[in-house]
């Protein structure tokens, strides 16, 4: 895949209230922004958005987010292995490449697979995600092309939420996180810190290679904080962090005990100001990291590392009959990797 510059783009949309032809009753009163990139009820969303907040999280039980996120209508998911192995999405058939991975806003993903990393997400650290449905590359690009996913990290409410989460399981399973969350009518705050590791189990009993017959798991740690300070009025100034740093270890007919490590980091800072009762704007900076590593012997590695970082500021201004909404961003890619690329840089203005 060779990484070309893109040409100026001027982007300006218009979004009126539509009723979907079809809607989950159970969502109607949810309001989405992944849709149309502006605050609407789901239902005046013209677009497929499904949404899964924190309860429904909790309580679905699955081990990941690659596995929730197949419990839904019209997402398929396709995994390497068992627990913190690769994995991709693919929403309504399209190609896993075409799914757009947003966190808090900032774009997380690969710029050489094209791929999101969304087995690095803990599934602890999320508030509520937004599945939109179908083509979306008006508002977000070409990487839209099928689909796009934002997570929300957790955030802190008024009065003081601590929580604690331990658990074990079988192949040495164990996981542990705690969360400090609060704050008043000024100041909200969420700090959410874990760790989770498999020892796995043995898929290849019979190698002849020593390193091949043993366990195969996997560890994560990660952190994610996020601060809101009220301004007054609406205006909002907001930063929030992800850090994920996970290692599986796999068989691969040598005597070195393989592994493939992933990061992921995103930062993001926000700043939100009314203007008048009919227009408020979003200024937003976002820089993100999806690092991957694959020592497959003792002589061997490959390394892709993709950086990222976007700028954005927004306009949605109410209108009698709708709303309008006017932005410009932009996007800077850089790849630094062991494969020899005839690019490794691009950027993009929108």
């Amino acid at each position: 895949m060779k990484i070309r510059l893109s040409a100026l783009v001027a982007a300006c949309a218009i979004a009126y209230p539509l009723v979907p032809a079809q809607a989950d009753d159970s969502q109607l009163g949810h309001v989405v922004v992944t849709a149309t990139r502006q605050p609407i009820s789901a239902d005046a969303a013209l677009a497929s958005v499904d949404v899964i907040e924190r309860d429904e999280i909790v309580r679905a039980g699955h081990s990941g987010l690659l596995g929730l996120l197949a419990s839904r209508p019209g997402v398929q998911m396709a995994r390497n292995g068992g627990p913190g192995s690769s994995g991709s999405v693919f929403i309504r058939g399209a190609n896993s490449g075409h799914t757009l991975l947003l966190v808090d806003g900032v774009r997380v993903g690969s710029a050489t697979s094209g791929s999101p990393v969304l087995e690095t997400i803990p599934l602890e650290i999320i508030e509520r995600i937004e599945i939109l449905r179908g083509p979306a590359s008006a508002l977000y690009g070409a990487d839209a092309l099928g689909g796009v996913i934002q997570v929300f990290t957790r955030k802190g409410r008024e009065g003081f939420q601590p929580a604690a989460r331990v658990g074990v399981g079988s192949d040495g399973a164990r996981e542990a996180s705690a969360t400090l969350a609060g704050g008043d009518d000024r100041l909200r705050y969420s700090v959410t810190a874990g760790h989770e590791r498999s020892d796995g189990f043995n898929a290849r009993p019979d190698s002849q290679t020593e390193q091949d017959r043993d366990d195969d798991g996997f560890r994560e740690d990660y952190l994610s904080a996020s601060v809101a300070l009220d301004l007054g009025g609406n205006d909002e100034l907001g930063a929030s962090v992800l850090y994920s740093d996970m290692r599986n270890w796999f068989d691969a007919a040598e005597s070195f005990d393989s592994f493939l490590d992933k990061r992921a980091e995103s930062y993001g800072l926000h700043l939100r100001k009314q203007h008048t009762a009919e227009w408020t704007s979003t200024l937003r900076f976002g820089h993100s990291v999806d690092a991957l590593e694959n020592q497959s012997s003792a002589t061997m590695a490959s390394r892709f590392d993709t950086t990222q970082r976007q700028l954005s500021w927004q306009h949605d201004v109410a209108l009698g009959g709708g709303s309008l909404m006017a932005a410009y961003e932009f996007l800077q890619q850089r790849v630094q990797t062991t494969a020899d690329y005839e690019k490794t840089r691009r950027h993009i203005n929108a």
